[in-house]
């Protein structure tokens, strides 16, 4: 079984591949370094951590559904406080998704090393196999917010290895925005398919300057 010692997968082979996240923290966020001097590191690492918990559960639930969007079962422990966000998403899904291909996806790279998990890949209504990642990461300001440069590299990784994986011709790319601090608000955030090329190039960059980084390490 795959598994992840943080930084990287572990393939049922023994293969060690970076995971895509661990590249992607390479890119330089200066707003984040902001963020931490202002709020102080303890309370920047406990809002972290609250974030990642409330990501998780919502990741979870609309998992449970992608695996099995008619039967209604995944909403039967659905929090309360996740309803919002779940409707949101549900409203999205019906509009957009054809077909679901595969829901929390492992996609491996193997000819450049590397590895990641994006959470549905599907054909769209409108003609094209997507990746689709979720956000729930805060958003300002309300009602337009900007997407994280590094959602870019990231679904360009991910449309990249699902092309190398499973011969896909991924066209889309989307990261669906259900911000944590304003329930039941929904941003899609879309990269064409003119931007792959770039946006692939960038990624490998990082994935060159990650390598160095380690190297130094010893």
């Amino acid at each position: 079984m795959t598994r992840t010692n943080g930084s990287h997968y572990i393939l049922d082979d023994g293969t060690s591949l970076v995971r895509v996240t661990a590249i992607c923290n390479v890119l330089n966020k200066p707003f984040l370094a902001t963020w931490r001097g202002r709020v102080g590191n303890a309370e920047a690492d406990r809002i972290a951590r609250e974030s990642a918990a409330f990501g998780t559960r919502l990741h979870e639930a609309l998992q449970a559904f992608a695996l099995d969007p008619t039967s209604g079962g995944w909403a039967t422990n659905l929090a309360p406080d996740l309803e919002p966000f779940a409707y949101a998403f549900l409203d999205w899904w019906w509009a957009n998704v054809e077909r679901v291909i595969a829901p929390e996806r492992l996609l491996v790279s193997r000819q450049f090393g590397y590895a990641g998990t994006t959470d549905l890949v599907a054909v769209l209504k409108t003609g094209p196999v997507a990746i689709v990642d979720y956000k729930s990461s805060k958003a300002y300001p309300a009602g337009n917010p900007q997407p994280d440069p590094s959602w870019r590299i990231q679904t360009a990784a991910y449309a990249e290895a699902a092309r190398e994986q499973d011969g896909l011709d991924v066209t889309a790319r989307l990261v669906v925005q259900m911000p944590s601090n304003q329930a039941g608000s929904l941003y899609v955030h879309s990269f064409d398919a003119a931007s792959q090329a770039a946006d692939f190039l960038t990624f490998r960059s990082l994935l060159y300057a990650y390598r160095w980084q380690e190297g130094l390490k010893g």
